[in-house]
């Protein structure tokens, strides 16, 4: 009997574990955000950091702001809904009131990145303001001093010998930094500093030095450096509440230094995922080389401020809708492509939609084009461009005249179909959508497309 007890209990415990197994972990309750972290130099340095350059960077010349606007459209591609900037909160009104004036060509952007990047950005992408995420650092209390400690306890000469070989070190590696960003492009210095070996032998440079001051259960070392842990936990805890929709994504624009600890928080919280800001800009990028000004018509067009997908839901003569529409700059700028997905009724009982149509702009700077759809029909296009409202007509008088209008505002994009009948315009149809994740797209095979 015990015997066959014996036998049975190894089945038993395999038994088990298969059973354990079994059970598939759970599901988080929602889908991360992607946030994408972008460190930078302080583009006009106000003197706030230990190391102080020697070396400016006139982002204001030609050259430079031709940088700018290349990585403005790199950093496009990524398609954020927010966009942060290390500036204090109670700035918020002042940033939102700066932006609409500059949004309405009344303000001239300072050499801030705050304005060169951010705002150019938001202007870009049709939103309404940026968030500041800054914030304060609490050290412990009372504060002590670890030089003066070390001083006092007989560690100062053991610490500025084992210890000063790395302050030359840094002070080397800041000096060869400092100097770099002026014989490369702004894009270039960007894709450097962001690189986790560079980001993370800049982190290194806090845990050096004074930070071994310590003497039995004394720390002032490693509390001095708290003060910068705290202030980064404070930042990641604003550019939480950044976010108020699960379809958000989430530009950081911030010094280069914030990045490790911002890093590691954004990539162990399970609400976001960490997209990294090499992707974005690598050689040629945003449609232009790193060596090279991007053609006129790329960096010109008047609808970039649409590039990209777009998904939401609306009404088409009276049925719901799920509208998946997607803006691409082809043929080498010269146009922009509007691909439109449109699935019209219930589930069961749906009909798909689907149209392709072409924007350029003409000599007298209005826009013309051509649109084609699955219902059979080609329609030329004259539109109008007022702001960030796109009003185009389609059609003719002798065929089937109508008109759609796309409003860009606080980042959605409202659209209204509208059709003649006698002497006024009749809605057909509306959507209210947000941008999203590209989705793969039948016309990308086309071969004048891309």
């Amino acid at each position: 009997m015990k015997a066959r007890i014996s036998l049975l209990v190894p089945l038993i415990v395999v038994a088990v574990a298969l059973a354990e197994a079994a059970v598939p972990p759970p599901e988080p309750p929602r889908e991360a955000i992607p946030v994408l972290l972008l460190g930078t130099f302080h583009f006009k340095d106000a003197g706030l950091d230990s190391y102080q350059p020697e070396h400016d960077v006139d982002v204001l010349s030609e050259e430079r702001q031709r940088e700018v606007e290349e990585v403005v459209r790199c950093l496009a591609a990524f398609r954020p809904t927010r966009i942060a900037v290390e500036a204090m909160p109670e700035e918020a009104e002042k940033l939102r009131s700066e932006l609409e004036r500059y949004r309405a060509g009344d303000f001239e952007l300072p050499a801030n990145e705050i304005y060169q990047l951010g705002f150019r950005l938001a202007g870009r992408l049709g939103l309404e303001r940026v968030h500041p995420i800054d914030a304060g650092a609490r050290w412990y209390e009372p504060f002590v001093d670890p030089t003066e400690y070390a001083q006092r306890t007989g560690q100062a000469t053991a610490l500025i010998a084992s210890e000063g070989p790395w302050e030359v070190f840094y002070e080397s590696l800041y000096a060869h930094q400092d100097e770099r960003k002026t014989r490369q492009s702004l894009r270039a210095e960007l894709f450097a500093i962001n690189g986790e070996d560079e980001i993370l032998l800049s982190h290194g440079h806090y845990l050096i030095g004074t930070f071994k001051v310590a003497q039995g259960d004394e720390y002032p070392g490693a509390d001095a450096k708290t003060g910068w842990y705290n202030r980064n936990l404070r930042i990641f805890a604003n550019l939480q509440r950044v976010i108020s929709a699960p379809e958000d994504r989430v530009l950081v624009i911030i010094g280069a230094g914030h990045l490790p600890i911002l890093r590691h928080a954004v990539e162990a919280s399970p609400e976001l995922e960490l997209d990294e800001a090499r992707f974005y800009l690598g050689p040629g990028c945003g449609e232009a080389a790193s060596d090279r000004s991007p053609s006129p018509a790329t960096k010109e067009h008047p609808l970039s401020f649409l590039l990209g997908e777009w998904c939401g839901e609306g009404e088409t003569n009276g049925a719901p809708s799920s509208q998946r529409m997607s803006w691409d700059s082809v043929l080498g700028g010269k146009f922009v492509r509007i691909h439109l997905h449109n699935r019209i009724g219930n589930p069961g009982r749906q009909l798909e939609l689907e149209g392709v149509g072409y924007y350029r702009q003409t000599s007298d700077g209005r826009l013309s084009g051509t649109w084609a759809d699955s219902l059979g029909y080609i329609h030329p296009i004259s539109a109008e461009l007022r702001g960030q409202d796109l009003d185009a007509t389609w059609g003719s008088a002798q065929t089937k005249l109508g008109r759609s209008v796309y409003r860009l505002a606080g980042g959605e994009l409202v659209v209204e179909d509208y059709v003649r009948k006698g002497d006024d315009w009749a809605r057909f149809g509306r959507a209210a959508l947000r941008r999203c994740q590209r989705a793969s797209d039948p016309a990308a095979s086309e071969g004048p497309g891309r």
